[in-house]
């Protein structure tokens, strides 16, 4: 995810910290919210959002990247660089 596209992803999220409106509208119509905010998700692509609580952490396994073998993925290096992939 690029930097200004995490920027309006912040935003959305202190917009949904200071508006229960926000929030619901989120949770049941991500994509126009997303839209609204300047958020462009894929024709097609689903979103489905989750929210984290004081007694619950969602852990969400990115896809797998299809360029790298089972080889790739057990070097170091990816290990330690992992967070590349992580939007």
């Amino acid at each position: 995810m690029s930097h200004e596209a995490r920027k309006k992803v912040g935003k959305l999220f202190a917009s949904a910290w200071m508006s229960d409106d926000v929030r619901s509208t989120l949770k049941a119509d991500p994509h126009s919210v997303l839209a609204d905010h300047g958020i462009d998700v894929p024709k097609g692509r689903k979103v489905r959002v989750l929210e984290d609580s004081a007694d619950t952490v969602h852990i969400v396994i990115p896809e797998r990247p299809s360029h790298l073998s089972d080889k790739d993925l057990a070097s170091e290096d990816v290990h330690a660089d992992a967070t590349k992939f992580i939007c």
